[in-house]
C-alpha cells in the first residue's frame, strides 16, 4: 500500500467503514420495512377498525339516549335525534360493511357486520312502533281530556238543572217526598264525578308515575260509575237531563276506551322499549367485540413493532462501536503516514527559510509515491530550481554593477563635453554681441555716405559752382568707404569665427547625442537585467519574493536613467535644431557682409571716377548725377544689408541665449543620470549582499549537517 495515493487509502479506509455502516443498514432496513408494512397495516386496517366501531358504539348510544329520552317524555325533537343517530348509526355501519369487504382478514369485523346492520334495521324498525305507540297514547291521552271535558260540562249542566230544581221546590214548600228525590240525584251526580275526578286523578298520576296499575284501578272504578248512571237515569224524567244523562254516559264510556287505549298502548311501548335496549346492547357487544379484535391486533403489532427496532437498535449501537473502533485504528494509521513526512517537509522548509538551498530529494526521506512522495519531488525540484535562480541572481548583479560603473563614466563625459559646449556658446554669445555693434555703427556709416551721396547729387547739379566742394566731398566719400570697408571686413571676420563656433558646437552637440545613444542603450540592458531578475524571483516563488522587490527597483531605475536619456536627446536635438539654424543665418550674414564690401569697393571707384569726372569736364555732369542716383540706391540697399546683418546677429545672440538655457537643461538632466546611476550602483551592491546571503553549493561539513529524517 505504499505505492497507493492518500485518496486511494482514504477510499479504501471509508470503503470498510461503509461496507460495515451497509450490512447494518441492510438489516435495518430489513426491520425497519417490516415495521413499515405492520403500521400500514395498522394505519389501513386495524386503525380504521377502532375507529368505526367506536363511531358504531357512540351513534348507538346516543340513539338509545334520544330514544330512551322520546319514550318518556314524548318530545318529538328526541325523536328526530334519534332518527339522525339511526342514520349515522346505518352510515358507521356501511363503513364497517365496506372496510371488512376490503380487508377479509378482518374477521370479526366480517362476522359482525352483517349482524350489525340487520340490527341496526330492526332498531329503525322499532323507532317507528315507538312513534306509533306514542301517537296512539297522545291520542288517546288527548281524546281522555276532551271526554273529561264533556263529562265535567254536562255533569255541571245536570247538577245546576237538579240544584235549581231543589231551590224551587224549597220556595214553593213542596212535600219532602219530592224534595228527597232531587236531594238523591244531586247525591248520584255528586258520586259521579267525586269518582270521575278520582279515576282523572289516578289515570294521570299513573301516567306521570308511568305505574300501569293505578290506572288499570282507576278503569275498574268506572264500573261502579255505570252503575251509578244507571240510578240516575231511573229517577230522571226530564228531557233536557236524559240527554245530559246519556252524554255523561257517553263522556265515561269515551273515557274508559281511552284508558283502556293507554294501557294497551303502554304496555307495548314497554315491550318495544324492552326490545330496543335488547338490539341497542347487542349493537353495542358486537361493536365491543370489534374493538376488542381491533385492539389485540394492534397490541400484538406493536409488540412485533417494538422487537423490530430493539434488534435495529441494537445492530446499530454495534455497528457504531465497530465503526469507531475501525476508524480510530485506521486515522492512527492515516495521520502517521501523513504526519511523519509533513514533518520532514517542515524541517526543509525552515532550511530554506533559513537561506540554504543545499539540500536534494533524498533529504526528504519520503520514499512513498503518494501525494507526499510527489509534494517532496516537487519541492525538491523547487530548490533546485530556486538554487540556480540565486546563482542567476549573483551573476546579475555583478554585470548590473559593472553596467552601473559605465553608466557613471559615460555620464561624466557628457557633463564634461556640456561644460566644454557652454563655454564656447558664452565666447559665441560675446562675438556676437560685438558684430552686432560693428553692424550698428556700419549701419551709422551708410546713412552718413547715403547723404553725402544725396549732397554729392545736388552739387553735381550745380557743379560750376561747387565742383571745389564735390572733390572735397569726393575725398570725404572715399575716407568714408574705406572706414566702411574696413569695417564691414572686421564685421566679416566676426561672421566668420560665429560660424566656426558654431560648427563646433554642432559636433558637440552631435557627440552629446552619442553619449545619450549610449546611456540609452545602458538603461534598455538595466531594464532587460531587471526583467530577467523579476522573471527568475517569480520562478522562484516565495523564496524569491526579496529579489523581485529589487528587480522592481531596478527596473524603475533604469527607467528613470532612459527617461533622463530622452531628454538628454531632446535637448541635444533642440541644440542641433538652434545651431544649425544659427549657421544657416551666419552663413546668410557672411554673404551679406560680402556683399557689402564688394558694394563699399564699387563706392570706392565710383568715387575715383566722380573725381576724375569732376576733374576732366563738366561735360560728364550727367553722368555723375547718373552715377550719385546709382548710389544712392546702393547706399540704401548697403543700408538695408547692414540692417539685416544687425537683425541676424541679434537672432544669433538669441539662439546662443537659448542653446545655453538647453545646456543648462542638458547639466541638470545628467546630473539626474549620474543620480540614477548611483542608485543602479547601489542596489546592485544591495542585490548582491541580499543574494550572499544564499547557500547554493555544499561542502563536505554542510553535507554532514544536513541529518535524514528518522
Amino acid at each position: 500500500m505504499r505505492n497507493w495515493r492518500i485518496g486511494a487509502k482514504l477510499t479504501a479506509a471509508f470503503a470498510v467503514l461503509l461496507l460495515l455502516f451497509a450490512g447494518a443498514g441492510a438489516f435495518s432496513w430489513t426491520n425497519m420495512r417490516s415495521v413499515r408494512t405492520e403500521a400500514l397495516g395498522l394505519a389501513d386496517k386495524h386503525v380504521p377498525e377502532l375507529i368505526v366501531a367506536g363511531d358504531i358504539q357512540n351513534t348507538v348510544q346516543s340513539m338509545m339516549y334520544e330514544i330512551r329520552g322520546y319514550n318518556f317524555t314524548y318530545d318529538r325533537s328526541y325523536l328526530e335525534s334519534g332518527r339522525e343517530e339511526a342514520e349515522a348509526v346505518s352510515e358507521a355501519v356501511g363503513k364497517a360493511v365496506s372496510l371488512a369487504e376490503a380487508f377479509p382478514e378482518l374477521e370479526s369485523l366480517k362476522e359482525n357486520t352483517d349482524r350489525m346492520q340487520e340490527l341496526a334495521n330492526i332498531y329503525s324498525n322499532l323507532i317507528d312502533l315507538t312513534e306509533r305507540a306514542v301517537n296512539t297514547i297522545e291520542t288517546a291521552r288527548t281524546g281522555a281530556d276532551e271526554s273529561a271535558r264533556m263529562f265535567a260540562a254536562n255533569a255541571d249542566a245536570y247538577m245546576q238543572s237538579q240544584q235549581s230544581a231543589m231551590k224551587d221546590q224549597i220556595i214553593m214548600d213542596l212535600d219532602s217526598f219530592r224534595l228527597a228525590d232531587r236531594f238523591d240525584k244531586v247525591e248520584l251526580v255528586g258520586r259521579i264525578i267525586t269518582i270521575i275526578n278520582e279515576v282523572g286523578i289516578a289515570n294521570h298520576s299513573g301516567q306521570a308515575k308511568r305505574d300501569i296499575s293505578s290506572i288499570e284501578k282507576a278503569v275498574l272504578q268506572l264500573n261502579d260509575v255505570s252503575q251509578l248512571i244507571s240510578m240516575l237515569r231511573n229517577t230522571s224524567v226530564r228531557k233536557e237531563n236524559l240527554d245530559q244523562i246519556d252524554e255523561i254516559e257517553t263522556s265515561v264510556a269515551n273515557y274508559r276506551m281511552d284508558m283502556m287505549k293507554t294501557i294497551s298502548s303502554w304496555k307495548e311501548l314497554d315491550s318495544i322499549n324492552e326490545r330496543r335496549v335488547e338490539v341497542g346492547n347487542e349493537i353495542l357487544e358486537l361493536s365491543k367485540q370489534v374493538v376488542q379484535a381491533a385492539e389485540n391486533a394492534a397490541s400484538d403489532i406493536t409488540g412485533r413493532t417494538v422487537s423490530s427496532l430493539d434488534a435495529t437498535i441494537v445492530m446499530m449501537v454495534a455497528a457504531t462501536v465497530a465503526a469507531i473502533i475501525l476508524g480510530s485504528l485506521i486515522s492512527f494509521v492515516m495521520t502517521r503516514s501523513l504526519t511523519r513526512p509533513i514533518r520532514r517537509v517542515t524541517e526543509l522548509a525552515a532550511v530554506a527559510r533559513d537561506g540554504d538551498f543545499t539540500f536534494d530529494r533524498k533529504d526528504f526521506d519520503i520514499k512513498n509515491r503518494d501525494e507526499l512522495g510527489l509534494m517532496a519531488d516537487a519541492l525538491a525540484d523547487m530548490v533546485a530550481s530556486q538554487r540556480e535562480v540565486i546563482r542567476s541572481v549573483m551573476q546579475k548583479s555583478v554585470q548590473l554593477a559593472a553596467l552601473s560603473e559605465e553608466t557613471a563614466a559615460s555620464t561624466e563625459e557628457v557633463t564634461t563635453t556640456t561644460s566644454e559646449v557652454a563655454e564656447s556658446n558664452a565666447r559665441l554669445a560675446e562675438h556676437t554681441r560685438k558684430g552686432r555693434e560693428n553692424a550698428l555703427e556700419a549701419s551709422k556709416v551708410m546713412l552718413e555716405m547715403s547723404s553725402l551721396i544725396q549732397i554729392a547729387q545736388t552739387l553735381a547739379r550745380d557743379a560750376d559752382k561747387n565742383s571745389k566742394d564735390m572733390g572735397e566731398a569726393a575725398s570725404e566719400g572715399g575716407e568714408t568707404v574705406a572706414k566702411t570697408i574696413e569695417h564691414i571686413e572686421s564685421i566679416k571676420d566676426s561672421v566668420m569665427e560665429t560660424g566656426d563656433l558654431l560648427q563646433q558646437l554642432d559636433a558637440y552637440s552631435q557627440r552629446i547625442g552619442v553619449v545619450g545613444d549610449t546611456i540609452t542603450g545602458l538603461a534598455d540592458q538595466t531594464n532587460l537585467l531587471a526583467l530577467n531578475a523579476a522573471i527568475e524571483a517569480a520562478r522562484a516563488g516565495e523564496a524569491g519574493r526579496g529579489f523581485a522587490v529589487v528587480a522592481e527597483e531596478v527596473r524603475k531605475l533604469a527607467e528613470q536613467s532612459q527617461q533622463g536619456a530622452r531628454e538628454v536627446a531632446d535637448l541635444v536635438a533642440k541644440i542641433l535644431e538652434g545651431t544649425r539654424s544659427a549657421v544657416a543665418s551666419m552663413e546668410k550674414s557672411r554673404e551679406g557682409v560680402e556683399e557689402g564690401v564688394t558694394i563699399a569697393h564699387v563706392a570706392g571707384t565710383a568715387l575715383g571716377r566722380i573725381e576724375k569726372a569732376i576733374e576732366s569736364s563738366m561735360a560728364d555732369l550727367q553722368k555723375i548725377i547718373t552715377t550719385t542716383d546709382e548710389e544712392v540706391a546702393k547706399s540704401e540697399l548697403i543700408i538695408s544689408l547692414v540692417d539685416s546683418t544687425s537683425s541676424v546677429m541679434e537672432l544669433t545672440d538669441e539662439h546662443v541665449q537659448s542653446l545655453a538655457a538647453s545646456m543648462e537643461e542638458t547639466a541638470a538632466a545628467m546630473e539626474n543620470v549620474a543620480t540614477s546611476s548611483q542608485e543602479v550602483s547601489e542596489t546592485s551592491e544591495e542585490l548582491r549582499s541580499m543574494t550572499d546571503r544564499f547557500k547554493v553549493d555544499m561542502d563536505e561539513e554542510q553535507e554532514s549537517s544536513i541529518v535524514p529524517a528518522g
